[in-house]
């Protein structure tokens, strides 16, 4: 019971972020010990700021401890380069603004290769040896993934980030997510374990990373069992690890590296996205031509119906002239008028004749009569003929009227608006128009047949 806070002997302290952390730092001063610390570990996370001073990590395979350097105490620094070992002088301080403490360093010195490198670069040189950095054991990623696997750590953003810049280019492409940590000491196994679970998935690409971090952070991408599963996947694998700069094993070994998560979703997207603006661009593109097609057949229709009435009203008005002029012609062959204008002539003739009736006249009238009435029976059988040939005229004329034709079924068809007679003179392709009884239609020639 003495750790419980509630204990009425040992008072609670209530103070504000800022009171702590500034209570923590004093507290830090008074530790003797603190005061002039020398820590031995291998540089990581080199970052000079010019008069700012510099920023750096010393790491072992256990932990990580920031460090700051004032200008004035890095121009004496020896050449410093990453994974040596160096020996940092110092004081511990605290950083106020999160209350995180750092070694304020003003002596550093070389101490050798640190042993985590030595034992990168032994890795390296043994995978070397094997092959494993070869070009032409890596393989290509697919172009057209269906389904990804994405292995990277449960917490934080990543996982979202990835999904929805996938879902944002590439929506029909899914993706398998196998958790693994990505930083600690168990790092390694759960990345490998991971891996192997991804290759022997349906996944078609793996994309295996984290979003930066220290070099401490990124150490299990250094790690032989991460190496070791990237090289027997058995399908591709792309490491997004971050930090371009900075080549892990991992990525030496990888098929493909994407530096970050967001370069991973371009590289395994690109070709889709690049399929979908075309197809986007195709559509656009048929839904334009569909319009100006529907356009100018809409054009073309009503020029052809321009066309057409006119050509029905000049072809009307050209068969009532025919039909006036067959009337008129006929008219002055009627043996009816003929006979009229005979018949008043005659009746002009027999008036003449009763005044100049005389015995003689009488006789000679007689014999007339006799003529006259053979010439009357003559003139019943001419009527009876020439108005039968009326009435085949009549009929005639009524045959060539085109609108009967048309309404047995017929059609009247013209190419360029002459009239078909003869097929030797279409071609597949050619486009008639077809007056029926009951309005006209424009239609296309798919066969010819000269027999």
């Amino acid at each position: 019971m003495n750790g419980d806070v509630t204990d009425p002997v040992r008072p609670m302290l209530d103070i504000s972020v800022g009171e702590f952390s500034q209570r923590l730092g004093r507290m830090l001063q008074r530790k003797a010990e603190l005061q002039r610390i020398a820590i031995t570990g291998e540089v990581s996370d080199w970052h000079p700021r010019g008069e700012q001073g510099v920023y750096f990590s010393l790491r072992d395979s256990n932990s990580v401890l920031s460090c700051y350097a004032y200008a004035s105490a890095a121009r004496k620094f020896p050449q410093i380069a990453k994974g040596v070992s160096v020996r940092a002088v110092g004081a511990v301080r605290t950083w106020a603004g999160k209350s995180e403490y750092q070694l304020l360093t003003d002596e550093l010195t070389l101490a050798g290769v640190g042993a985590i490198a030595a034992a990168v670069e032994a890795l390296r040189e043994k995978l070397r040896r094997e092959g494993a950095f070869d070009q032409s054991r890596r393989r290509l990623v697919p172009r057209f993934p269906q389904r990804v696997a994405l292995i990277t750590s449960p917490l934080g953003d990543a996982r979202a980030d990835f999904e929805r810049q996938l879902k944002q280019r590439a929506p029909n492409v899914s993706v398998l997510f196998f958790p693994a940590a990505v930083q600690g000491q168990k790092a390694d196994i759960e990345i490998a374990d991971a891996l192997r679970r991804a290759s022997a998935s349906s996944a078609d690409v793996i994309v295996v990373g984290r979003g930066g971090g220290s070099e401490g952070d990124r150490s299990a991408f250094n790690s032989e069992p991460v190496v070791r599963a990237i090289l027997a996947s058995r399908i591709p694998v792309i490491t997004a690890i971050g930090h371009v700069p900075n080549v892990h094993l991992a990525d030496e070994v990888a098929d493909f590296v994407a530096g970050t998560p967001t370069s991973a979703v371009d590289k395994v997207t690109s070709e889709w996205a690049r399929t979908l603006e075309r197809l986007r661009n195709g559509k656009s593109g048929l839904l334009r031509g569909y319009r100006e097609v529907v356009t100018r057949s809409l054009q073309r229709l009503e020029i052809i119906g321009r066309k057409l009435e006119y050509t029905r009203e000049r072809l009307v008005a050209t068969t009532l002239a025919r039909i006036r002029s067959v009337d008129a012609a006929l008219n002055a062959r009627n043996p009816i008028v003929r006979l009229a204008a005979w018949g008043s002539r005659l009746a002009r003739l027999s008036a003449t004749f009763d005044a100049l009736r005389t015995p003689a006249f009488e006789r000679w009238h007689n014999s007339i009569s006799a003529r006259d009435d053979k010439l009357t029976l003559a003139a019943e059988r001419v009527i009876g003929k020439k108005t039968r040939e009326l009435e085949i005229s009549v009929a005639t004329l009524l045959s060539l009227d085109p609108a009967l034709p048309l309404k047995r079924g017929y059609a009247i068809l013209r190419k360029a608006g002459d009239v078909v007679r003869d097929v030797s003179r279409l071609s597949r392709g050619d486009e008639l128009t077809a007056q029926l009884g009951q309005g006209s239609l424009v239609a296309r020639v798919e066969i010819v047949n000269e027999t």
